[in-house]
């Protein structure tokens, strides 16, 4: 048997492997044909991995993804049953792994990463009735256009199945935007949707997690949103 990964600091589980990123470098094992474990390193790809880890794994998510209604769990066991048996998650998989999907999406319209973001106005433009100097800085906020109404039925409650019958593709632009848009659009923004559901499968395999009865739980609206006093779970095999 081959060996496992034992790279552990600052890591997450990916594919077949550990990705362990830091302020200046990254680290990536992976096993090779062979079933041998491979250690690449570099600079490049930090800013998008850490960019992507950073929208992924506050606890907010956490808790919203694992501290799940029982039909939400149902169907989530259900799929990884179908869709992985006993074996681990891998790149492979995210397609077959549309409720995980489902769920991590949900998760995101509820809590975005960012729950405002900025723009400066370079020159004088109009949009809709309201003319925008230059030099003005434009607050636009997920999190509220997340609860419209207009683009979201029963939008405060957590329904992932909402996204099953093509929302995304009738929304309109903007709608939906957790991880901005333009181009200024998060460049790890893929990698933090892929993180997101391999993490989810890989963890909703062997564990539940329930929040602690009682333990506080308030919005800390810092550049990502996060709960200002963590989130305390418990945790069964």
């Amino acid at each position: 048997m081959s060996p496992k990964p034992t790279i552990r600091l600052g890591g997450m589980a990916l594919a077949n492997g550990v990705l362990v990123h830091g302020p200046r470098h990254w680290a990536c094992a992976v096993r090779d044909e062979d079933g041998e474990l491979r250690l690449a390193s570099g600079e490049k790809p930090v800013k998008a991995v850490d960019a992507g880890s950073r929208l992924t794994r506050g606890p907010l998510r956490v808790a919203e993804i694992f501290a799940l209604l029982p039909e939400v769990r149902r169907r989530l066991s259900a799929e990884l049953d179908a869709v992985l048996g006993e074996r681990r998650p891998v790149m492979a998989d995210l397609q077959r792994l549309s409720y995980a999907m489902m769920v991590v999406t949900e998760s995101m319209r509820l809590y975005p990463p960012a729950p405002t973001l900025g723009r400066d106005a370079l020159r004088d433009c109009e949009v809709g009735d309201h003319r925008i100097p230059k030099g003005s800085t434009i607050v636009v906020s997920p999190w509220v256009v997340h609860r419209d109404p207009r683009f979201f039925e029963d939008p405060e409650a957590f329904r992932p199945e909402r996204w099953s019958d093509g929302l995304a593709r009738r929304l309109p632009k903007f709608a939906y935007f957790p991880f901005g848009g333009g181009p200024r659009l998060c460049i790890g923004s893929s990698f933090a949707l892929t993180e997101a559901v391999l993490l989810l499968a890989t963890i909703a395999q062997r564990f539940r997690l329930d929040l602690v009865p009682g333990h506080p739980v308030k919005l800390w609206p810092t550049i990502t949103l996060r709960p200002r006093h963590g989130m305390w779970m418990t945790v069964r095999g």
